[in-house]
């Protein structure tokens, strides 16, 4: 008996001006096999329904300054609504539609739903989730390290000349227009021309950022999800990306409990408000001895779960904003 086969691969990029990911996707009538042609990985998948997703993304500069991205991608779910991979890209409509048909596999469109439905979605994994990025490791040239670093001792020294001879404006005018020039090349590390201190201050940062989760001030490492308090509220950050804030407090929808859960191969955080509800989640590895500091430096109820398949679909689907 033969069955009917079928081949996908992105048309664009996850993100505006990105390049399209080298992923593909093949079914073989039984299976589907996504296929990251940038590593040469692949992981086959039997998933009930397909995903393809957009949502905006609010980024936050240096600045204050907010500004939003658009973010596309395809996602694999189960019989239960959980992803079991997450294939960011710009899947052409056409070609999604006729592989879909091919394949047997129903589409559900949440380009048009709301940003939190959409992140709650992708938040919600199954186990052995994975995220097929198509993404070679960039790896900078050798001669980026020495370049930067003669920069940053060039730029030290003219800031050094400029402020002690009274012409700080003049120092600030070079360093920004640095910056712009850093920006238009996407070459991050001439940036330390303009920002010589970062040569200095990036190890400080990662020491300075350990002694405040040790102290319970912030949750989660500099590098991924963190959870941090702004004005009695709590933030779930990624880099410069943030959700909503949830409100503390011990009335209906505040938060007012921290649950650190662990689902097969799964772990995150939950924000619950008093009766339970989930407000948060943030799906990641959290320590529970960091947790447990943050939580009583901030008045939070915390609790450690091995969660059963019901109780972690309930607090999923229940969930109003999440960090995909």
């Amino acid at each position: 008996m033969t069955f009917p086969t079928a081949r996908l691969v992105p048309r664009g990029g996850a993100t505006i001006g990105s390049d399209a990911p080298a992923t593909a996707l093949t079914w073989d009538g039984r299976t589907l096999t996504a296929t990251d042609l940038a590593t040469e990985e692949s992981v086959r998948l039997a998933p009930a329904r397909l995903y393809h997703y957009g949502y905006e993304r609010k980024l936050y500069e240096a600045n204050g300054k907010e500004r939003v991205e658009p973010v596309w991608g395809l996602a694999a779910l189960d019989e239960d609504g959980l992803v079991l991979a997450d294939i960011p890209g710009n899947w052409y409509d056409a070609d999604l539609d006729l592989f879909a048909r091919q394949a047997g596999l129903p589409i559900i469109d949440g380009r048009r739903q709301p940003t939190a439905v959409v992140r709650a979605v992708l938040a919600g994994r199954a186990p052995g989730w994975r995220r097929i990025r198509g993404e070679p490791p960039r790896r900078p040239a050798r001669w980026h390290k020495p370049v930067g670093i003669g920069a940053g001792v060039v730029g030290g020294g003219i800031m050094v000349y400029l402020v002690a001879n009274g012409m700080g404006s003049a120092w600030r005018g070079l360093s920004m227009f640095g910056r712009f020039i850093a920006d238009i090349a996407e070459v991050k590390w001439l940036l330390l021309a303009s920002s010589p201190l970062a040569l200095v201050l990036r190890p400080l940062t990662g020491r300075f950022h350990r002694r405040r989760v040790k102290s319970g001030v912030v949750l989660g490492s500099p590098g991924g999800t963190q959870l941090v308090v702004k004005n009695r509220s709590l933030w779930g950050i990624r880099g410069k990306e943030a959700v909503l804030p949830v409100v503390i407090g011990r009335s209906h929808g505040l938060g007012a409990r921290l649950l650190l859960y662990s689902y097969g191969d799964l772990s995150g955080l939950f924000v619950l408000d008093a009766s339970g509800c989930p407000l948060l989640h943030l799906p990641g590895v959290w320590s529970p001895e960091y947790a447990h500091r943050f939580a009583e430096r901030y008045g939070l109820e915390l609790a450690v779960h091995r969660l059963s398949k019901q109780e972690y679909l309930g607090l999923v689907r229940g969930t109003s904003q999440a960090m995909p």
